[in-house]
């Protein structure tokens, strides 16, 4: 009985409540065959050898609704061996003939750095498997990263992101900027004014003409 008490203390640990339910109220109606458990269908459920024990539980025991919480938990539990043949692996490799000798300490290390270094190699494995998102891959993943990243006006008549809308909007800004530039230094120029310019007058055309003709 304390073991049973033990192992309901670890099983619903830092819980008093489900612990006093499990002792005082379901375990005694359990014992004693009250509600469900008492039924003839029950008992005769018990003494067939291929019943499983789970559903029975699951069938007859939801009067003791703690009870059979840990009862499933424990009955369902698969046996299997693999997780002691692997750790029975390591220690072939380390308990050799030529180590016999060593103490259990020594043993113990040695087969929990192999069993370790195994591990890190599994993940290391695995990493190399997953895909690395890159910064330059930001803008195209920037749709499932984050929902409705995209607007649906940004997206053509035949469904497909237009990529380099942004980039078109920077150019034709970068050419007004340039326009503007241009203009600016327009605007600087002095204005110039006729009056201040000298023009030759039309006698001394007509003068530099009469010499040319004389000469010929």
């Amino acid at each position: 009985m304390s073991g049973l008490m033990d192992v309901i203390e670890q099983f619903y640990h830092d819980d008093d409540d489900a612990q006093n339910n499990a002792l005082n109220i379901d375990l005694p109606k359990f014992k004693k065959k009250e509600g469900m458990f008492g039924k003839v269908a029950a008992t005769k459920a018990i003494t067939n050898g291929n019943y499983n024990a789970g559903e029975w539980w699951a069938t007859y025991g939801l009067q003791t609704p703690t009870l059979m919480h840990m009862a499933l938990r424990i009955l369902n539990l698969t046996t299997s061996s693999s997780g002691c043949e692997r750790n029975w692996s390591v220690f072939e490799q380390v308990d050799a003939n030529r180590r016999n000798k060593l103490d259990v300490r020594h043993r113990d290390d040695l087969v929990y750095i192999q069993f370790n270094g195994r591990f890190l190699d599994k993940r290391k494995k695995y990493s190399s498997t997953c895909d690395v998102l890159l910064g330059e891959d930001a803008s195209t993943a920037k749709d499932w990263i984050c929902e409705d990243a995209y607007d649906d006006e940004e997206m053509g008549a035949t469904g497909v992101d237009n990529t380099t809308e942004p980039r078109r909007s920077l150019r034709v800004r970068e050419l007004h900027e340039v326009e503007d530039f241009f203009s600016d230094d327009e605007d600087d120029t002095m204005p110039i004014n006729e009056d201040e310019i000298e023009f030759e007058s039309d006698d001394d055309m007509v003068g530099v003409t009469e010499e040319n003709d004389e000469e010929d």
